[in-house]
C-alpha cells in the first residue's frame, strides 16, 4: 500500500496502519515523538533539525547520483554507495559509523552474512546495481538468498534481533520480525524517487522511523523489544485487537439489520415465502447477509487507502465519491440496494446497473455477481430504508 501523499513510501501488510504514519507525521500523538526523544537539545526543533539533514543529504545525493551511470553494471557499485552515500544517511540518522560484520551474524549454528550489525539491529548495505528482492550470484548477503530474505530469516529466527535494515541506496526496507511467510510486512522508502522528486514529507516519515532512537535499547533493557519503534508497533496492535472488536460488533448489527429489514420489506414475498418452506435455508441467506456486508466493508476500505475511485472513473463520479455514495455504487453493481442510513431515503437502482463500464461505477469489477436466483430474492427491497 502506498502511503496517500507520500509516493516514495509503501507499507507492505500493514506493518504500520496508515493513520499511525499520519500520526506519527504529526509529532504530537504518539509517545516518544519530541526532540529530546530524537537526541536533540531542549532548545533545538526537531523539525529543524530534519530539514538540516534532508539538504545535507540532496547536495551529498546528487554528487553520488551523477557517479552512478560511469559505475557499470557489472561492479555491482557496493563500495561507492556505502562510501559516498549511504554513510552519510546513516550518519544523519544518528547511527555514525556502522560496524561491519566481517565474520556475519551467527544465529544457532546457523551464519547470516549480513554487512553491518548496529546494537541488536542488523543493517545489510549492498551496491546499487544489486536487487534487494532477488538472489545475485557470486555477492556475499545475495548470492543464496535474496538479501531481503536474508535479514528476515535472521530477525525470525533470533531471539537478540527483532527490527533490520536493507539497502541498495536506491530501495531501503525497514523489516521486523514475522510469522508470515508468504510476504512479511514491511516498510519501503524510494530513495530514487524521494531525493530525485525531492520528497521532503517522505524524508521526514523516514528519519522519524528509521532514526537510531528507534531501535536504541533502553538502559538495562531486557532484550530488543525495549524501543519505541517495537512500542508503537505494540501499541498499534492493541489498537487493532480493539479495532477489530468494534468491528466485529458493527458486523453483527448490520446482519441483523439487513436481516430483518429484508425480510420485513413489503417487496420481499418471495424471500418470505423460500425461508418460510425451507427452500432457502438460514445459514444460506445469512451467507449472503455476509457477502454484501463484507463486499461494502472491502469497498470502503479500499476508498480510506485511496485506491478508489479509479483513476480514470467519471469526473461526476470523482465529484461526488464518499463513503456512502460509494457503499451505494458498489452495492447498486451487485443489484442489491439497501438505502444508506441517512434522512433523505432510500436509492432505487436499474437492474441493468451491473453491465455499466468500470469507468463510470468508479471501481473495477472484482469478482462475479451473486446468482440470478439470490439476486431475485433481494432485488424487490432495492429502496429499503434503514435507521440506524
Amino acid at each position: 500500500m502506498e502511503v496517500r501523499a507520500y509516493p516514495s513510501v509503501t507499507v507492505v501488510d500493514g506493518l504500520f496502519p496508515a493513520d499511525t504514519l499520519s500520526r506519527l507525521l504529526e509529532t504530537r500523538h504518539l509517545p516518544g515523538v519530541s526532540a529530546q526523544d530524537y537526541g536533540l537539545a531542549e532548545i533545538e526543533s526537531l523539525q529543524d533539525a530534519i530539514t538540516r539533514s534532508w539538504s545535507r543529504l540532496t547536495a551529498i545525493w546528487t554528487s553520488y547520483r551523477a557517479a552512478i551511470p560511469r559505475i557499470s553494471a557489472d561492479s555491482r557499485a557496493t563500495s561507492i554507495t556505502r562510501d559516498r552515500w549511504l554513510r552519510f544517511l546513516f550518519d544523519e540518522l544518528g547511527y555514525g559509523p556502522l560496524r561491519p560484520a566481517r565474520t556475519g551474524i551467527k544465529v544457532g549454528s546457523h551464519v547470516y552474512p549480513v554487512s553491518h550489525e548496529w546494537e541488536a539491529v542488523p543493517v545489510h548495505l549492498l551496491g546499487w546495481h544489486i536487487p534487494l528482492d532477488r538472489r545475485t550470484a557470486g555477492i556475499a548477503g545475495a548470492a543464496t538468498r535474496s538479501p531481503q530474505s536474508l535479514v528476515q530469516g535472521l530477525l525470525n529466527r533470533s531471539d537478540r534481533h527483532l527490527w533490520g535494515i536493507v539497502s541498495n541506496g536506491r530501495k531501503l526496507l525497514l523489516l521486523r520480525a514475522s510469522s508470515s511467510i508468504v510476504r512479511p510486512p514491511h516498510i519501503e522508502f524510494d530513495l530514487e524517487e524521494m531525493f530525485d522528486q525531492r520528497h521532503l514529507a517522505d524524508y521526514v516519515m523516514l528519519y522519524l522511523l528509521c532514526h537510531h532512537s528507534r531501535v536504541e535499547l533502553a538502559v538495562g533493557a531486557a532484550g530488543p523489544a525495549d524501543c519505541w519503534l517495537e512500542r508503537w508497533y505494540q501499541q498499534e496492535a492493541e489498537r487493532a485487537v480493539r479495532a477489530l472488536d468494534r468491528l466485529h460488533k458493527g458486523v453483527v448489527d448490520a446482519l441483523r439489520i439487513l436481516g430483518e429489514g429484508f425480510v420485513a420489506h413489503k417487496g420481499s414475498d418471495k424471500l418470505r415465502s423460500e425461508l418460510n418452506n425451507g427452500a432457502l435455508k438460514p445459514e444460506e441467506y445469512l451467507r449472503l447477509l455476509m457477502r454484501l456486508v463484507f463486499r461494502l466493508l472491502f469497498c470502503l476500505v479500499a476508498e480510506e487507502r485511496g485506491l478508489l475511485p479509479i483513476p480514470d472513473a467519471h469526473p461526476r463520479v470523482k465529484e461526488r465519491t464518499n463513503a456512502t455514495s460509494l457503499c451505494a455504487t458498489y452495492a447498486r453493481w451487485l443489484d442489491v440496494v439497501p438505502a444508506p442510513p441517512t434522512r433523505t431515503g432510500g436509492m432505487p437502482c436499474s437492474a441493468s446497473s451491473s453491465a455499466r463500464s468500470p469507468r463510470t461505477l468508479g471501481a473495477p469489477v472484482w469478482g462475479c455477481p451473486p446468482s440470478t436466483r439470490n439476486c431475485s430474492m433481494l432485488a424487490p427491497s432495492a429502496s429499503l430504508r434503514i435507521q440506524s
